[in-house]
C-alpha cells in the first residue's frame, strides 16, 4: 500500500472529539472527500464478536452503528456469520441475514 493510502487507513484506539466513550477495540478510520469518516471497529465479544461501521459526522446525533458484521452462534451451522444494517430514523435494525443465504427446500 502506498505512503498516501496509508495516511487514509489508520488504526486509532480513541475516538474523534472523545465525544463517544474510549474504546480498546482494533479500529480503522477512512477518511471520506466529504469531511466525514467510515469507522470500523472490531468487537472481541466472547459470543458475538463483530465489526460494527460508524458514519462520524460533526451531528453528535449520528453516533450509533450504521451496519455491521457478525458472528451469531445461535443461527445454524455456515449461517453464523449474518449482517445488519440500521437506518437513522428506526431504533432497531432495517435488515439482519445470515451472510450465506438459506436455501428453502422444495421436498
Amino acid at each position: 500500500m502506498s505512503e498516501s493510502k496509508q495516511d487514509y487507513f489508520r488504526c486509532v484506539v480513541e475516538t474523534r472529539d472523545n465525544k463517544i466513550p474510549q474504546t480498546e477495540y482494533p479500529t480503522i478510520v477512512l477518511p471520506l472527500p466529504d469531511g466525514t469518516s467510515l469507522r470500523a471497529v472490531a468487537i472481541d465479544n466472547e459470543n458475538f464478536p463483530a465489526i460494527n461501521v460508524y458514519w462520524d459526522t460533526e451531528k453528535p446525533e449520528i453516533a450509533e452503528p450504521i451496519c455491521f458484521a457478525e458472528y451469531n452462534p445461535e443461527r445454524g451451522p455456515c449461517h453464523e456469520v449474518c449482517i445488519g444494517a440500521y437506518q437513522s430514523d428506526k431504533d432497531d435494525t432495517v435488515y439482519y441475514k445470515p451472510y450465506m443465504a438459506e436455501r428453502e427446500s422444495n421436498e
